[in-house]
């Protein structure tokens, strides 16, 4: 009876944990297209004198902070644990996301969204990581892609705030939507458990996991190859994910598009990606997340590259959506391929590393996007850039070497499909 009754809480509080995980993830999506989705009421903000050059450095600023949040969270989580650094990252990017949306100059702007850089970009390898090694052996690349389908639901969700509010009341408040896991900090506080994969590689080592591995091990001659790859592989995905999230509105409004359709891409973007999601890992545990990783890559490059011919409605709103999923989701599944190639001592650091060199990416992207803007070029040419570095990633990802044989730690390991 005790045994039963263990197991069931033991699985309620599992189902609490990827419910909590679920919903912090849905606002880091959130994040991800909103300032997108408000850069054309900010160009129009009265008395801050905005240019898309100025609203894609206030992009680029808070994905410095994006950079940084990840390089360091990640290696904090294998020193102090998984949960103590996402309930940080969590409080840090509500109350930068609070500020954003009381700021009074372009200046104030930029600083909390460096603020709010920081907290969301330590939350996704933290949060990526927790979720893999909770998850049951065998299945941990369809769990991480299930509980990461709440990505493109915050775009979604982003899509739907700016449709709604953008128009009556203004891009202050499509920012404080983003200030609402501020309410989750208290139930995370008393309910998030820390990684059992992680505590028993610390019981048995009698001393943080990071003590045997961390980030100098990324780069000893069992990970060094991957390591690099995995950072310019992020780089080209961030890219392109965020270029176009930053500025697709503005370029489908360039095309002939008005405002409110050339938003409707963002949700369209959003929502294939989410449906394709639960699929991708399903095909990423039977055949191999390198498979579909390069598909993805693939898929994004095709895609943008017909928009540049300019199809009809119906096709553009297709090819956005794929897109979206070689894009958007693409970052999703490269997590998954990550956090199942290290190990419990170095798994976080890994996932920081990622994530943080692709920020470089990801601050390149809006300013790339900004410049062909701002510079008159044709439309064949916006799309050619981001179709280009979607195909650069596709190969990039081919090159990535099969993951070392595990350390001797006292924990679980999964078969690993390539």
């Amino acid at each position: 009876m005790n045994d039963a009754g263990a197991g069931s809480t033991g699985s309620t509080m599992k189902a609490t944990t990827a419910l909590l995980c679920w919903f912090l993830v849905v606002f880091d999506g959130y994040d991800l297209v909103i300032f997108g989705a408000v850069a054309p009421a900010l160009l129009q903000e009265p008395g801050w004198g905005m240019t898309p050059d100025s609203v894609a450095m206030i992009a680029s600023v808070t994905l410095v902070g994006l950079f940084m949040g990840s390089l360091t969270a990640g290696n904090l989580a294998d020193r102090f644990g998984r949960r103590a650094m996402i309930i940080a990252t969590v409080t840090i990017f509500s109350l930068s996301m609070a500020g954003s949306a009381m700021a009074s100059s372009a200046l104030m702007l930029g600083g909390f969204r460096f603020l709010a850089g920081l907290g969301l970009g330590g939350l996704l390898p933290v949060m990526g990581t927790l979720v893999v090694e909770l998850a049951p052996v065998g299945r941990k690349r369809l769990y991480h892609s299930l509980t990461f389908t709440a990505f493109p639901v915050g775009g979604i969700f982003a899509g739907g705030m700016a449709l709604w509010l953008l128009p009556d009341f203004g891009w202050r408040a499509v920012l404080w939507i983003g200030a609402l896991p501020l309410l989750l900090i208290l139930p995370l506080i008393k309910t998030l458990p820390e990684s059992s994969e992680y505590t028993r590689a610390e019981v048995s080592l009698g001393e943080p996991p990071a003590a045997r591995g961390g980030f100098a091990s990324l780069f000893d001659g069992r990970y060094r190859g991957a390591t690099i790859m995995f950072g310019c592989i992020f780089a080209v995905c961030l890219f392109t994910s965020y270029g176009l999230l930053t500025w697709l509105p503005q370029i489908m409004i360039g095309a002939g598009f008005s405002l409110r359709s050339s938003l409707s891409f963002l949700l369209v973007m959003n929502t294939v990606a989410l449906l394709l999601l639960p699929v991708a890992g399903f095909l990423a545990e039977r055949r191999g997340p390198k498979a579909v990783c390069v598909g993805s890559f693939a898929l994004a490059a095709i895609s943008i590259a017909l928009l540049a011919a300019q199809p009809p409605v119906w096709a553009v709103y297709a090819l956005v959506g794929f897109a979206g999923f070689g894009a958007v989701g693409l970052v999703i599944q490269l997590s998954a391929y990550v956090a199942n190639h290290y190990e419990v001592e170095n798994r976080g650091s890994a996932m920081g590393w990622a994530l943080g060199v692709g920020r470089l990416g990801a601050v390149a992207g809006p300013l790339v996007g900004g410049w062909l803007l701002t510079s008159g070029t044709s439309l064949v040419t916006k799309f050619f850039v981001f179709a280009a570095a979607s195909a650069f990633g596709a190969l990039i990802t081919l090159a990535v070497p099969s993951p070392p044989r595990p350390a001797a730690i006292n924990s679980v390991r999964e078969p690993r499909v390539i």
